[in-house]
């Protein structure tokens, strides 16, 4: 997929750059999931035009986890 190393460490480094939205040099699971979902809506979106990539909003607590995720 990637010619070098050095495309691959570039690459996965632009992809974390994306998913860090808050610039704090980690991910939360927030981060990820709303990263996740637009690669994912924007790789199907011809397969399905009502994807917008735009996630639900996450609530903590709302979809009944007895942790409260």
């Amino acid at each position: 997929m990637f010619k070098t190393d050095g495309e691959r460490i570039a690459a996965r480094q632009t992809m974390f750059q994306e998913m860090d939205t808050d610039k704090s040099g980690t991910i939360t699971f927030e981060e990820w999931l709303t990263f996740a979902y637009k690669h994912i809506c924007s790789k199907t979106a011809n397969l399905d035009g009502s994807l917008t990539g735009v996630p639900p909003v996450f609530v903590a607590g709302r979809n009944g986890c007895p942790r409260g995720f």
